[in-house]
């Protein structure tokens, strides 16, 4: 069975030792100014091709926003008109089926077009609410 040490020879015996290490980090397209200076002694060029590269990268990434925001505008369009064309079908269905002596049918298509319309205007204001709320926040934090 092992002896433990004595606590006064392991204290004249004890050395003191420091370590330390330093890390750096950045965080964007662009390394620091410092960084491409080293690169370009490294490899001559290195910080254009690396400029080159995070303007590439920069252009394709603001084109895919720029695609998918004409994608979003285009479907809440097509949205916007289906509605209108299923709205005007159910009130023409509900005069209709009113002129031809079946009123509580008619009114009864009436009076849920019509609060279909009402809860989807009222819950469209409310996404879009929330929808400004979460990006001022998002804003804010930055």
């Amino acid at each position: 069975m092992p002896v433990p040490p004595d606590p006064e020879q392991s204290a004249s015996r004890r050395e003191e030792r420091r370590v330390s290490f330093q890390v750096s980090g950045f965080s964007g397209p662009l390394p620091p100014p410092e960084a491409l200076e080293h690169y370009n002694r490294i490899l001559p060029g290195a910080a254009d091709r690396l400029l080159t590269m995070a303007e590439g990268q920069t252009r394709h990434r603001q084109g895919l926003e720029n695609r998918a925001l004409h994608a979003k505008v285009w479907s809440e369009r097509i949205g916007q008109v289906m509605a209108f064309i299923l709205s005007m079908v159910a009130l023409l269905g509900s005069l209709w089926l009113m002129s031809n002596g079946m009123w509580q049918a008619g009114f009864g298509v009436l009076l849920t077009t019509v609060i279909a319309l009402v809860v989807a205007f009222i819950k469209g204001r409310q996404q879009q609410r929330t929808e400004l709320e979460r990006k001022a926040q998002t804003f804010v934090q930055r």
